[in-house]
């Protein structure tokens, strides 16, 4: 009985689906399973992965038709060994350290009460080459009146921070099983971005988040990705990162005493503190670039949120 799922939604990553399978066949830690769920790819994903089978012994590959990365990761999770600990939702373009599995694997057995472990990661290019841009995605946290940064050596996420979204992508975070199961999985009616985030925030309502501070994924960017930097994909992830907090404040209603305040509390750091700090650290930039007019609106405008929810 494998003690690790590791499951790859695949949607048309012909070109980087066997550097992905290479990445988890070099883990350090052999005790896991692999199965990738081919979501209705049209560039020869599903020729590709079949080809994988031969020389992956043990590999699984489902084929199903397009219905999205939810219902790709849902369906690979079901057809999962019920008896394994631990669930890994690899991106079929991203790889592994070879000593990711088994750095996660050991936080989690020693911690019971926690349900996520995740790491960082570094940027790679098409070619598998770093790249030399970092995306910086910090852990929010209140501070006195203000806003505070978790430093790398505070281990324990809060859940304020996974709820001010903390840079938590799939690829990154090894779920204890239970606490997955228990969170009820991916939500297929949400759509695609930031439903990473509403598993996630599910999930840490009612178990600890673990932070492992070592690079141990290699995140690809690539043209033909789906978080693509590009204004439809600005817009979009706008659309639904509003789509997640009106669900959440709808939910938070719903809940007992302890979520709801869990989520309301988050929620009005977020609209406070949190706002006015970063519309404040884009008034920096814009004075650094020599807007001053834009630099002046910002600033003014980081004070009205900070006093809108401060009284």
């Amino acid at each position: 009985m494998p003690k690790i799922s590791v499951i790859v939604p695949c949607y048309n990553s012909a070109a980087f689906v066997e550097e992905t399978l290479q990445s988890v066949a070099r883990q350090t830690d052999l005790d896991w399973e692999l199965i990738i769920v081919n979501d209705g790819s049209t560039d020869g994903s599903a020729a590709a992965l079949d080809a994988c089978r031969q020389r992956y012994p043990g590999l699984r590959v489902l084929h199903q038709p397009n219905g999205g990365v939810c219902k790709a990761r849902n369906r690979g999770f079901q057809e999962s060994s019920k008896g394994s600990e631990y669930v890994l939702f690899l991106d079929a373009d991203d790889c592994l350290e070879p000593a990711m599995l088994e750095t996660l694997v050991k936080d989690l057995e020693a911690h019971p009460q926690a349900g996520i472990a995740r790491c960082e990661y570094r940027f790679i290019d098409e070619s598998g080459r770093f790249a030399d841009d970092d995306e910086k995605k910090f852990r929010y946290v209140p501070k006195g009146f203000w806003t505070g940064i978790l430093p790398r050596e505070t281990i324990e996420t809060p859940f304020v921070s996974v709820f001010t979204l903390c840079g938590m992508i799939p690829s990154i975070c090894l779920l204890r099983r239970k606490a997955f199961e228990q969170a009820g999985g991916f939500d297929e009616n949400f759509g695609h971005h930031h439903e990473d985030a509403d598993l996630f925030i599910r999930m840490a309502l009612d178990w600890q988040v673990r932070y492992v501070p070592q690079s141990l994924v290699r995140r690809r960017r690539h043209a033909g990705q789906n978080t693509c930097d590009t204004p439809e994909f600005r817009l979009k992830a706008a659309s639904q990162e509003k789509k997640l907090y009106e669900k959440w404040l709808a939910a938070a209603a719903t809940l007992d005493s302890k979520r709801r305040g869990l989520i309301l509390q988050a929620w009005r750091f977020k609209n406070g503190p949190l706002e006015a700090h970063l519309t404040l650290m884009r008034a920096k930039r814009s004075w650094a670039e020599k807007k001053y007019g834009a630099a002046v609106g910002l600033a003014a405008g980081a004070v009205r949120v900070y006093l809108k929810n401060l009284f």
